[in-house]
């Protein structure tokens, strides 16, 4: 389950993160800060694995990524490389740009709890294995686009997805936590994982922050209205 601490532990809590983004232009109705976008969840081979080696697949797999629902998909960041015909055309720009693909999120709104049923690091058989310790953590990303990028004129937001840099974990440090799986032998579950109480609202105004699943026969009735 995914939670962010108030501040000055988290400065994403109740995902309201919002910085302000370094050296735009000064132009009247652009977008000035980076905003929560989604998050991303690794597991990792081990206990010592950090943030900074997530881009090593023998050490971390991405298993969830989740984001708002608001109708950004892709997010790239432009990367500048030597420009190889600059030594032969003095008028050619020193640097080009090519972008580089970052998330592809599925658009599909953000949840907060996960189930994890397989070792993505196993070869063969990947059901998780009792009492075998496995690791996990998460990756908050925001993200803002305040002028699409031109390669050509250099002007635009080059980077539109930024990676958080005090991510879940422990201690909020990006290291994992540790994860056992043991079975219930004590207790007699009368429910599955996913499952809630069926609500039905009589009176007041919104949910105390909580979460609810509009049934699809709720939904329907809404729409008819």
């Amino acid at each position: 389950m995914l939670t962010n601490r108030p501040a000055p532990a988290s400065n994403n809590y109740l995902e309201a993160y919002e910085e302000k983004v370094i050296g735009i232009p000064e132009i009247p109705g652009i977008d000035t800060t980076y905003n929560f976008e989604g998050y991303m969840i690794y597991q990792v081979a081990g206990p010592g694995v950090s943030t900074s080696e997530f881009d090593d697949p023998t050490k971390a797999k991405l298993v969830y990524w989740v984001d708002v629902r608001n109708g950004v998909k892709a997010l790239y960041n432009w990367i500048a490389i030597e420009n190889p015909t600059a030594v032969l055309d003095p008028n050619s720009p020193e640097f080009i740009y090519y972008p580089e693909v970052k998330i592809e999120a599925l658009d599909n709104g953000v949840s907060h709890t996960f189930s994890f049923t397989e070792d993505q690091f196993a070869s063969g058989d990947r059901r998780l294995i009792n009492h075998r310790k496995y690791y996990y953590t998460a990756l908050a990303y925001g993200t803002n686009n305040w002028g699409q990028f031109d390669p050509l004129t250099q002007v635009g937001q080059k980077v539109t997805f930024l990676v958080g840099r005090n991510n879940i974990g422990p201690n909020g440090d990006g290291f994992p936590y540790t994860v056992i799986p043991r079975p219930i032998v004590n207790l007699k579950l009368n429910a599955n994982y996913g499952d809630g109480p069926i609500i039905t609202r009589i009176d007041g105004v919104g949910a105390g922050g909580n979460f609810l699943d509009i049934s699809d026969e709720m939904r329907a009735a809404m729409l008819d209205t």
